[in-house]
């Protein structure tokens, strides 16, 4: 394990030979991008800011990116909306805000923890830590928004690999402390040991063949979340082998080091094909809506088709 830089990072995403980071600084959430091979290497990736947006605490950071394309997609916390911009220029291209008030007007603050989000050419999948006592998952695309809801507060991560959705139960919150635990298709992977050995705060996802790498945070308050040690769990073929512990206190989001989550692709090529996959794994949508009415412009000022953004590939 080494250091490749200092830089804080909550989201990674790799594409075209650079490394997009979301990170933090006086009061400001930011993506900066950088030269992948020069950093690998220990050169100056020459990092240049692309987009910013306030921040009113450390809570509304940017979360997870995902490129596709010439865009990335961001888990814009701040904003609650999943948020696309052009990866070279970090020209601002559209707001996806599935959540809204009761007289269907977007909720543009940190009010549901938007937190993940997976961009494919046909879909967006993405995630959020709360709908009232519950956590949401949610597939964009063919002018269609599904929201789906597990039953515990606190997910984090969604990734599609082959046919199978993964993603983190952060806290498995209502299930009398027993911890967080990694989940395939709605199900958690070795529940035996992660019952006997709560985790801490289980977030982020890779693998490699039967390899799955698990991230387990410190779990804590605000002001001594950093104060204890993270960790990295192992799975073969679903089942926990070894745990090793970290240097540090969070484990925010993990890739391998070709850039992808898994060296194998999303089997679901489009939207319906995708739906099938949550379908089976958590049911039936408990809200679905036309994706034209959960677009909003960069400042959501404006009430006009101008102000949606590009969104063109999903609807």
């Amino acid at each position: 394990m080494r250091q490749l830089t200092r830089i804080p990072t909550f989201g990674i995403a790799v594409a075209d030979g650079n490394i997009y980071l979301a990170t933090w600084y006086l009061g400001f959430s930011a993506i900066i991008v950088g030269k992948y091979d020069a950093l690998l290497s220990g050169r100056n990736p020459g990092w240049r800011e692309i987009y910013r947006v306030n921040v009113l605490t450390d809570a509304g950071r940017i979360h997870q990116i995902s490129a596709v394309g010439d865009a990335l997609w961001l888990a814009n916390t701040s904003r609650n909306t999943y948020t696309k911009i052009d990866r070279n220029s970090g020209a601002w291209m559209g707001n996806i805000a599935p959540f809204r008030c009761s007289f269907g007007h977007p909720i543009l603050i940190d009010h549901n923890h938007v937190n993940s989000v997976f961009a494919q050419p046909g879909y967006l999948l993405c995630a959020a830590f709360k709908i009232n006592e519950a956590s949401c998952l949610a597939l964009c695309g063919d002018g269609e928004a599904r929201l789906y809801s597990y039953p515990n507060l606190g997910v984090h991560d969604c990734i599609l690999t082959g046919d199978d959705l993964l993603f983190c139960d952060s806290y498995r919150m209502w299930e009398n402390g027993k911890g967080g635990a990694a989940l395939r298709n709605g199900r958690v992977i070795d529940p035996g040991y992660f019952d006997a050995n709560p985790a801490y705060f289980v977030r982020a996802l890779a693998g490699h063949g039967d390899e799955l790498l698990i991230g387990n945070s410190h779990a804590g308050e605000t002001d001594h979340r950093y104060s204890g040690s993270g960790a990295l769990l192992l799975a073969h073929n679903d089942k926990i082998v070894t745990s090793a512990e970290l240097p540090f206190a969070q484990v925010y989001d993990l890739l391998r080091e070709d850039g992808t989550h898994f060296e194998t692709p999303p089997g679901p090529r489009s939207f319906s094909e995708a739906a099938r996959v949550l379908d089976t794994a958590l049911g039936a949508p408990v809200e679905t809506a036309a994706l034209a009415n959960l677009l909003c412009g960069e400042r959501a000022k404006k009430f006009d088709k101008s102000d949606r953004g590009h969104v063109e590939e999903y609807l």
